[in-house]
């Protein structure tokens, strides 16, 4: 079967090329080029604000989040042996 696929694939690599394949490479970069130039010459104006709505939305709602003025601050330390993130601590506890 691998003697079908090489005699096929070899018969089709000394045919010439079409005479539509010629200049092929040529006219795609021409096109992406073309493509490139219009998109850069209108900037969007409605990504960059709905990106600044966004970040405006989010900044309202976290500064007005409600704090628990009795909830201890969590202490951490990388370098402490007691750290309860460390792998550790986290295999011990089946997490």
């Amino acid at each position: 079967m691998a003697d079908d696929i090489d005699t096929a694939l070899h018969s089709l690599a000394c045919e010439p090329l079409p005479a539509a394949l010629a200049g092929l490479g040529d006219r795609v970069m021409a096109r992406i080029d073309s493509d490139a130039a219009a998109r850069l010459s209108q900037p969007s104006f409605g990504v960059g604000a709905g990106i600044a709505a966004m970040a405006l939305v989010i900044g309202i709602s976290t500064a007005r989040a409600p704090v628990r003025p009795d909830a201890a601050p969590l202490q951490l330390s990388v370098f402490s042996a007691n750290a309860a993130l460390t792998p550790a601590a986290l295999l011990a506890t089946g997490q």
